[in-house]
């Protein structure tokens, strides 16, 4: 072997090591946040939903949003990020833990970003929508591709604050777009509270579990209970909206 041809083979073989670390400890943190290793596996075999499940998914999007024409594009379809059931299992080596999830629990769901940025920040929502019945499970603020952090995104999502009762219209205005079967049944269940960060009441959170619900018990489940909950922001932005109920239906 030549010494340009031992440099190589070096080169190689620290590349591979470094990869497979790589893709060890990106799963090592994601494991507690989702645990959901078989289904995200799964979801590399999918393939792209169909026309007429994209045209449905994105009017879900907009009746959630109140906007008919909400500008959205599909981004892909993975395991949700609010969602797991499973056996827990040791990581190889120790060092943590993931879930299993079996086959009949696996859930895919179909992600979409705005490409509307929301008020004045640099934060696009993203939503991620069950394809077997169209609705939405969970709502949430990133950064788009390419675009780097700002330090004004904060006060444009949190000022100027607005009254209690205000924010109380935006949350139930949003449930029933969500919810439009459901909401009116289940209104009284929600609990509504203010939440602390950074030692400000900057955000309202309103919660529904429930609570009758017994997962297998040979299995975890996160949320422990099909769980709706919103945050809403002192100024009247979405945060986070998140319903697990129709990914615990089997």
């Amino acid at each position: 072997m030549t010494k340009n041809t031992k440099s190589i083979a070096i080169i190689s073989a620290v590349t591979a090591m470094v990869a497979i670390v790589g893709v060890y400890n990106l799963r090592a943190k994601k494991a507690p946040l989702s645990g959901n290793f078989g289904a995200q596996e799964q979801t590399q075999k999918r393939q792209t939903p169909t026309q007429k499940d994209l045209q449905q998914d994105e009017q879900t999007i907009a009746n959630f949003m109140g906007d008919e024409n909400y500008p959205v594009i599909f981004i892909s379809s993975q395991a949700p990020s609010n969602f797991t059931v499973g056996s827990s299992e040791p990581l190889p080596g120790g060092g943590g833990s993931h879930i299993t999830t079996p086959q009949e629990w696996q859930r895919t769901v179909n992600i979409y970003e705005s490409t509307k940025f929301v008020s004045d920040s640099c934060e696009v929502y993203r939503f991620e929508v069950f394809p077997k019945t169209h609705e939405m499970v969970n709502v949430g603020l990133v950064y788009p591709k390419g675009q780097a952090t700002c330090d004004d995104s904060r006060s444009a999502l949190f000022s100027p604050p607005i009254s209690t009762e205000q924010i109380k219209t935006i949350s139930e205005r949003y449930l029933e777009h969500a919810l439009p079967k459901m909401y009116s049944s289940i209104k009284d269940n929600f609990t509504a509270q203010p939440v602390s960060k950074d030692n400000e009441n900057d955000r309202w959170e309103w919660l529904y579990e429930d609570k009758e619900y017994k997962t297998p018990a040979e299995l975890e489940a996160e949320p422990k209970y099909p769980t709706i909950r919103i945050f809403i922001s002192n100024s009247g932005n979405l945060l986070q909206y998140e319903n697990s109920l129709p990914l615990f239906k089997k």
